[in-house]
């Protein structure tokens, strides 16, 4: 297996622990869960192809990122967009259009 440059790896990880925070900051329930999968995905390439103290800081931000991840999956499913999506059918009829003397 061929090492990783040190560098980007070093940046992988930087921008995974990025996501991880604005993944916190987000206030969107989604949007929190895909940060965090984003950042786990991310940091899961230098800890697999980096060497050394670059792929250490990547598993700690990958086992950040799973955390997140993990606590984050039971808000995400019960998130009430979530909820009503699955609820709704694909076939919900639109208003029928207003006639010319409706319109106000």
């Amino acid at each position: 297996m061929i090492p990783m440059n040190p560098k980007s790896a070093w940046a992988l990880s930087w921008f995974a622990l990025i996501l991880n925070g604005l993944g916190v900051i987000a206030t969107a329930l989604s949007a929190q869960f895909v940060f965090s999968v984003l950042a786990a995905i991310l940091a899961l390439i230098p800890t697999v192809f980096a060497r050394k103290r670059a792929q250490s800081f990547g598993v700690a931000v990958l086992l950040v990122s799973l955390a997140l991840v993990l606590t984050g999956y039971p808000k995400y499913e019960r998130d009430p967009y979530m909820q009503r999506a699955r609820t709704k059918s694909g076939n919900v009829s639109a208003p029928p259009p207003a006639t010319q003397g409706e319109r106000k």
